[in-house]
């Protein structure tokens, strides 16, 4: 440990620890403003939105790691946010206290988390599909499918109800750039572990 200051693991650990809270949470606030917005109240469709915002999310970690320190490391950044986004979301939002004493609820639970990680899994691969994150700007990126926020938006939309209501798209798309690709938002914190991690 050295005299002065934190050592090279516990920055690392510090930064990591920091990323991991940061996915969960900022799906949560991201679920809340998206279901606001667009008048979402049913809770299967809360949880399906929540689920593709989960994915979003998990994919960002994921490309900004490669970009910023390769396979391996976008491999080893990946699973461990990932999993530890699927115990925090599944532990956080079913509050199993009022179950029936019968019930099963950690193996309802670890249903629940491979559900999670099935889908997670599948828009990782659906998104991954995008070369871009983003088009480009005078492009009507919001209505395309062929970059990863593009779809996102038609993703939301057509759960929420209605993918051709333009108003509805530019709202789910002004959010998600807003919220998520402001550089601020989790690319700091890869940057962070990478630095630390090597």
């Amino acid at each position: 440990m050295p005299l002065f200051g934190k050592s090279k693991e516990q920055k690392a650990a510090e930064a990591g620890s920091a990323l991991l809270i940061k996915v969960p949470a900022s799906a949560v606030v991201l679920v809340n403003l998206l279901s606001e917005s667009l008048g979402i109240s049913d809770s299967r469709t809360k949880w399906k939105v929540h689920t593709e915002v989960l994915g979003l999310l998990c994919h960002l970690v994921s490309r900004w790691a490669f970009e910023i320190g390769g396979p391996g490391f976008r491999a080893q950044l990946q699973d461990r946010v990932t999993l530890y986004t699927i115990d925090t979301t599944v532990d956080a939002l079913w509050d199993a206290s009022q179950a029936d004493q019968q019930f099963d609820v950690e193996g309802w639970k670890q249903r629940m988390k491979e559900e999670l990680l099935h889908n997670l899994n599948a828009a990782e691969l659906e998104y991954a599909e995008c070369k871009q994150l983003i088009g480009s700007k005078g492009q009507s990126w919001p209505y395309r499918d062929d970059n990863a926020i593009g779809r996102f938006v038609g993703n939301i939309t057509r759960l929420s109800g209605d993918d051709d209501d333009l108003v509805r798209r530019l709202t789910v798309a002004l959010m998600i750039t807003r919220f998520v690709l402001d550089r601020s938002w989790i690319r700091p914190d890869i940057e962070d572990v990478w630095r630390n991690a090597r």
